[in-house]
């Protein structure tokens, strides 16, 4: 099926609850646009600033959103389901609460400073993402692959690593109280520092 290539005046009249399935926007402007509610399935959005727009309750499936920027987006109760966000940058996105990614290719990703308590991270890909700064407390990255991201000055309180790859965590230097992870897990960050757990 051939993919639609969506034009700025149909960004300009978007409404709260659009739908659209296997369209291109990919370096359209939506500066203050209202995609709250909205549906997006097989959609490309590469390139894409979301400044200040509304996507607070949208879902994104199956999406490229590639080298986007949320800067100032509203971005509550929003989902991300199966979809690309390489190198996407959230800092400075607003409410982010009950903000939720599942199965997402979030590598080189951005979401620095932000208070992603409660988000869930499910079985996603954050390969060099950077979570400086942030607020994880009671955040899930259950089957999540977290090798090298960045957690400097990261608060965890409750924040689930169970089944998740932790390659690049670092006892030492990491401040990981707060974290749960299994023991196989505990074992692999231990011996990465010299101590082995019989």
């Amino acid at each position: 099926m051939k993919r639609r290539i969506a034009t700025q005046a149909e960004v300009a009249a978007f409404d709260q609850g659009v739908s659209f399935e296997n369209v291109v926007f990919d370096r359209l402007a939506f500066d203050h646009a209202n995609l709250a509610e909205g549906l997006f399935i097989e959609c490309s959005f590469e390139g894409v600033h979301f400044r200040n727009a509304r996507l607070n309750a949208a879902i994104f499936r199956d999406c490229n959103l590639s080298n986007t920027s949320f800067a100032g987006a509203n971005l509550f109760s929003a989902r991300f389901e199966d979809s690309k966000l390489l190198g996407a940058h959230f800092d400075e996105a607003e409410n982010v609460v009950a903000l939720a990614f599942s199965a997402c290719n979030l590598t080189y990703a951005s979401l620095r400073g932000l208070n992603l308590s409660h988000v869930e991270f499910a079985r996603c890909v954050l390969v060099e993402a950077d979570l400086s700064m942030t607020d994880l407390t009671k955040a899930s990255f259950v089957d999540a692959d977290a090798s090298n991201v960045t957690f400097r000055e990261a608060i965890f309180s409750d924040t689930d690593f169970r089944g998740a790859t932790l390659a690049g965590m670092n006892l030492k230097r990491d401040n990981l109280r707060g974290i749960i992870v299994t023991r196989k897990q505990f074992a692999d960050l231990a011996h990465e520092i010299g101590i082995t757990v019989a």
